[in-house]
């Protein structure tokens, strides 16, 4: 189950008798306050699917599911589906839910997973990424057909954090083939190394376009959490100015 609480006027903080019921093990637990959307969203629109009205949606991650728990103030509790039969893990930000499991990542809109709660679509529009290079080194890609022996499941994408300043953290254990012993034998990192990433999504196409990049060799995780850069609020707030005076220019 998921348990919530509140913080008082006097900063205690008590049960707040929040506590909905998942299909199995809850092994995420994600809370977006004041979503946002995009006015070019296809499942939002100027409206952002009614978005301006909530004040927050809580999403949980369910154990050997491929659904995922959603919540909002004044519709019906309910699953949307991932885009693969399980997962291990959900992430939030401003505009996007995302989720991840051990060979890649998904997001879609707020208000595209919203629209899927109240039945206007079957599914929210998921844009996909699966970043191959980084999971499996060249030495894998040439020579897993002469790997002998059990294949250990893919450790691969362990953690990931989105945030709001438009930037994502990862930490992703590569999975390589050696030779032991004249047997080629598979090994993943012992010490998953940790990634950032920009990225750039075309919500009308359902395309995500992600440009990692590697953090420093002695940095190593498999639990990560991204904070905002300084001052990103007043980049993003310039950004959309200067949009939109170039549209009003036109």
């Amino acid at each position: 189950n998921i348990i919530g609480f509140v913080l008082d006027e006097n900063n205690k903080v008590r049960d707040g008798n929040y506590r909905p019921t998942l299909k199995s093990k809850a092994i995420a637990v994600r809370v977006v306050r004041y979503p946002r959307w995009f006015a070019d969203d296809p499942e939002g629109g100027v409206e952002g699917a009614r978005l301006q009205r909530l004040p927050y949606i809580t999403y949980g991650g369910c154990e050997a599911s491929g659904d995922i728990f959603v919540e909002y103030p004044g519709g019906e509790a309910g699953y949307v589906p991932s885009p693969w039969t399980h997962y291990r893990g959900l992430g939030v930000d401003n505009h996007y839910l995302w989720v991840f499991g051990s060979g890649g990542l998904a997001c879609a809109t707020h208000a595209s997973v919203i629209r899927c709660r109240k039945k206007e679509t079957d599914r929210p529009r998921w844009m996909e990424h699966y970043p191959n290079d980084l999971l499996y080194s060249q030495s894998y890609r040439e020579h897993e057909k002469d790997v002998r022996g059990a294949r250990p499941e893919l450790k691969g994408l362990l953690d990931l954090s989105p945030c709001d300043d438009g930037t994502i953290v990862a930490a992703i254990a590569q999975r390589t083939a050696i030779p032991l012993n004249l047997i080629w034998t598979i090994v993943d990192d012992r010490q998953p190394p940790l990634y950032t990433a920009t990225y750039r999504t075309d919500l009308k196409a359902q395309k995500i376009d992600v440009a990692w990049k590697k953090l420093p060799q002695s940095t190593a995780g498999v639990v990560v959490q991204k904070m905002p850069v300084a001052c990103w609020s007043m980049l993003e707030s310039l950004q959309e100015s200067l949009a939109a005076t170039a549209a009003a220019n036109k």
